[in-house]
């Protein structure tokens, strides 16, 4: 709802006159601020295919004076980043495992993940190719188990965690990050 209220009075606002510049960019933010979608308030649909034609001819991400840049922050603002990554953040309270470590669920857990990092922006690869990402809660020791076959099999240590997530990798990698009062709120894909 407060969302709607902003984008309300941003709209007005913008609506007494000639828009500016900064208009369009400020309504994006807003409507991409939308937790229930960026195109779900009717004044938002136009702005927001504006935006994706813009953005699939290759002109920047527009901005809002309204809103502050990634450095130098202060609490309470809000912005929207442009990026290209296949995979989605991992969720609260975990992180992406590191390229090449392992992790299982528990001990004596006979499930073994591989990590994969943050994924990287993956750009130019086909989505169906690239493995899944790992994210892990918090360590909570160390099983054993044994890797290989044959005589290459040996037994190695893995972390154990508290969580594990498995994140496939999505169909479009292009999107904006939503940070609203200085904090991740979500990702935006299209």
């Amino acid at each position: 709802m407060k969302v709607r209220t902003l984008l309300s009075a941003a709209l007005l606002a913008g609506g007494a006159g000639v828009a500016q510049a900064s208009d369009h960019g400020c309504k994006v933010l807003l409507c991409l601020a939308n937790p229930q979608g960026p195109m779900a308030v009717a004044e938002c649909v136009e702005p927001i295919r504006k935006l994706y034609r813009d953005l699939a001819r290759g002109r920047a991400f527009p901005g809002c004076s309204m809103a502050s840049a990634p450095s130098g922050t202060p609490a309470g603002r809000s912005w929207a980043q442009y990026g290209v990554s296949f995979y989605d953040p991992c969720p609260p309270g975990t992180s992406a495992l590191a390229q090449g470590a392992l992790a299982a669920g528990g001990a004596g857990a006979s499930s073994v993940y591989t990590g994969t990092g943050d994924g990287g922006d993956g750009y130019g690869y086909d989505h169906s190719s690239l493995p899944a990402k790992v994210c892990v809660g918090r360590p909570t020791g160390e099983t054993w188990v044994n890797v290989g076959e044959g005589d290459g099999m040996s037994t190695v240590a893995v972390t154990t965690y508290d969580n594990i997530v498995v994140m496939q990798p999505v169909a479009q990698p292009y999107h904006a990050d939503i940070y609203i009062d200085s904090a991740f709120s979500h990702r935006v894909r299209w």
